[in-house]
């Protein structure tokens, strides 16, 4: 499994590096996970680069700072992502702008409180 997995990412690289890949993906803005990404070219490396390896809902699930969006960027380039270094503070500027801690979430559903934790005891009816 774990031979597979490196296999891929070592095709995925390749193809990448060569030009292999389509990178065309223009969208207008994206509403998910309670954000709401405008249109531009940092949304598309977004989709582009990012997606390849995960979900945009893994993305726009977190509120991170600019140093930590810049760390998560960096960790995501050395896995494999293929933006460039060129790209890479644009899309942490445009991350850190619309996905920030400060940027409020957009509930589409009814927020349930967590019933209370009861220590040594069968939870209440």
């Amino acid at each position: 499994m774990k031979i597979r997995l490196i296999l891929a990412a070592l095709i995925l690289t390749c193809a990448t590096s060569a030009g292999l890949t389509t990178r065309t993906i223009a969208a207008d803005s994206i509403e998910t996970n309670g954000a709401e990404l405008p249109p531009g070219p940092e949304l598309t490396l977004v989709q582009t680069d990012c997606q390849i390896c995960h979900s945009l809902d893994l993305v726009t699930s977190q509120r991170l700072s600019v140093a930590v969006w810049t760390a998560e960027v960096a960790k995501m380039v050395r896995w494999g992502s293929p933006l460039t270094a060129e790209q890479q503070p644009a899309v942490v500027a445009y991350l850190a702008k619309y996905l920030a801690p400060t940027v409020p979430r957009k509930l589409n559903h009814p927020a349930v409180p967590a019933p209370p934790i009861t220590y040594g005891k069968p939870p209440a009816p």
